[in-house]
């Protein structure tokens, strides 16, 4: 078994679907990895999305991946900071982010 503990750093399923391809772990589906790459050549995105969406049931017929917990995101950030949205991927530049002037010190 192997705990994996990322953020994906895009919505498409591809990413997943590709740790655990069979050159990269030793429990894996085969005819998964086939229609991996019948969706990575694939032109039409609704075709390509049928192939991810079989090729992740084939995953879950295998147990391939146990869930352990639900994913869980959160954000500390000060009350004083304007501009913080949260977003899918997890990750927050600095850009637009602006903190309050300070009240106690009259800014």
């Amino acid at each position: 078994m192997r705990l994996i503990d990322l953020v994906a750093p895009s919505s498409s399923p591809a990413w997943y679907l590709r740790s655990f391809r069979c050159g990269i772990v030793s429990v894996c589906d085969a005819e998964a990895d086939e229609l991996l790459n019948g969706a990575r050549a694939a032109t039409v995105p609704a075709q390509r999305y049928g192939l991810f969406t079989q090729a992740a049931q084939r995953m879950d017929d295998q147990q391939l991946f146990i869930a352990l917990t639900a994913p869980i995101r959160w954000s500390l950030v000060s009350t004083q900071m304007q501009g913080f949205a949260n977003n899918r991927f997890a990750t927050h530049t600095l850009v637009g982010l602006r903190q309050r002037p300070d009240r106690d010190r009259g800014e």
